[in-house]
């Protein structure tokens, strides 16, 4: 489980430096524009995910809490966007993120009875990431 969870964390990370959802000079694709009302959410949303994927290895109680933190980051930051694509994206990002820190919480502090759930829910955050970016490098 801690190879799967240590890849997860991997592909965000690699999802979110490959974004690139800050505008350049010149042209702006349409996808540049739809990031650009969330640039600095989304960057505050990778670092609570981070926080939180750093402490399910050590203590899973504190990352339930940082879950649940990064639950309302997301939905504060699908208030600032408005492309419908990327709003649905951070909807469906703050739902797995509950469902992560539910998992989390669930485990008791023992990262041993961490499964199934919190696998699903962090795929699930991660697929929603994935949308971000297709839409970031449209």
């Amino acid at each position: 489980m801690m190879k799967k969870l240590t890849a997860m964390l991997a592909v965000v990370a690699a999802l979110f430096l490959m974004a690139g959802c800050s505008i350049p000079g010149g042209a702006v694709p349409d996808g540049k524009l739809a990031c650009a009302d969330a640039v600095d959410e989304i960057e505050t949303m990778f670092k609570a995910y981070q926080k939180g994927m750093g402490n399910i290895y050590s203590d899973p109680m504190a990352a339930a809490s940082d879950f649940d933190e990064l639950s309302k980051k997301v939905t504060e930051a699908s208030k600032s966007v408005h492309n419908e694509k990327v709003s649905a994206a951070f909807a469906s990002m703050a739902t797995a993120a509950t469902d992560m820190a539910s998992a989390a919480r669930e485990s008791k502090g023992d990262i041993t009875a961490i499964g199934d759930g919190f696998n699903d829910a962090s795929g699930r955050f991660a697929d929603g990431m994935a949308k971000v970016n297709e839409v970031c490098n449209a």
